[in-house]
C-alpha cells in the first residue's frame, strides 16, 4: 500500500432539533495515492457493515447526504 494522508469529520445527526445516534463520517484525501485511499475507505465500510453500524434506510440515507453536501 503506498502512502497517503487523509482527514475524517464525524458530524452527529440533529432529528427534529434533538441529537440523535447517528452519526455522518466524511473523509477526503489530502494527499498521496488515491489507490490507498480508496482502500482504507473501503476497509472502513466492509468493517462497519458487519458490525451494522451503516444506515440501511435509503430514504434516511439520502437525507443524510443531501445535509452533508449542503453545509
Amino acid at each position: 500500500m503506498k502512502e497517503v494522508e487523509f482527514a475524517g469529520e464525524i458530524m452527529t445527526v440533529i432529528e427534529h432539533r434533538k441529537r440523535s445516534r447517528l452519526s455522518i463520517a466524511r473523509f477526503t484525501q489530502e494527499r498521496g495515492a488515491a489507490s490507498s485511499f480508496h482502500k482504507v475507505v473501503d476497509t472502513l465500510e466492509t468493517v462497519m457493515k458487519s458490525r451494522g453500524m451503516l444506515v440501511t434506510d435509503e430514504r434516511k440515507h439520502r437525507r443524510m447526504v443531501k445535509t452533508l453536501t449542503s453545509s
